[in-house]
């Protein structure tokens, strides 16, 4: 629970103290059992950018950094796909959180929700396709 409080209320320092200090997992299950909802989940999910970013940079030089940043719930849900299937933060939070993500290049572009949608078709719902196929491909 104590995980599951810090990703959702956006409380960063007791994030920190429960990953580096506690040891807790950062891929520990948060969610009702079975669901498989993470902190980054419910941090993309509610648009805690300071959450994010920080979990990027504890999980960047992982080996399971990858894995990690591509898990799926239940439902099929990245944390990608929560950030942009979020109706709790706006668009320009979106956006930047979906930067963020990208920016780590490990994200799995191939991944559906349990439903059959995948990164683009997601997009087009949500107002965000443009802005993800631009993103995207553009060139460093």
């Amino acid at each position: 629970m104590l995980l599951y409080n810090s990703s959702t209320q956006g409380k960063l320092e007791d994030l920190k103290t429960l990953l580096i200090e506690k040891g807790f997992s950062v891929t520990e299950e948060v969610s009702k059992e079975g669901h498989y909802w993470t902190v980054l989940h419910y941090a993309t999910h509610y648009g805690h950018i300071h959450i994010v970013e920080f979990l990027l940079d504890f999980l960047k030089n992982r080996e399971t950094c990858h894995e990690i940043l591509n898990l799926q719930t239940i439902e099929g849900k990245t944390p990608l796909f929560c950030s942009i299937l979020s109706g709790d933060i706006k668009i320009d939070m979106k956006k930047d959180i979906i930067k963020m993500l990208f920016d780590t290049q490990k994200m799995d572009m191939s991944l559906r929700k349990a439903s059959g949608e995948d990164l683009l078709d997601l997009a087009k719902k949500n107002s965000l396709y443009n802005f993800i196929v631009v993103y995207c491909l553009r060139e460093d």
